[in-house]
């Protein structure tokens, strides 16, 4: 039970630790400030935002489509055994 409260404590530290970490992300993307150094004429800071944007958007994609093959080799897999049997 000890073992077991412990485990928690680590991993409620952990998730507190990871948000606390990506709060300044957060703030660096924010869709707001991206507007304003677009208006302001900050080109440099609106465009570093805007491929952060895309830099994420590409990665997301990447692991969606990975994750995808992943399932397809799994149902694929599991299609064959079926058919062995």
């Amino acid at each position: 039970m000890v073992l077991i409260v412990l485990l928690v404590a680590v991993l409620l530290a952990a998730v507190l630790g990871l948000f606390s970490a990506l709060g300044p992300a957060f703030n660096f993307l924010s869709l707001q400030r991206m507007l304003l150094d677009l208006q302001d004429g900050e080109y440099a800071s609106f465009g570093m935002r805007l491929l952060t944007y895309a830099v994420l958007f590409v990665f997301a994609f990447l692991i969606r489509r990975w994750l995808r093959s992943r399932v397809a080799d799994r149902r694929a897999r599991l299609a064959g055994s079926r058919l062995l049997r």
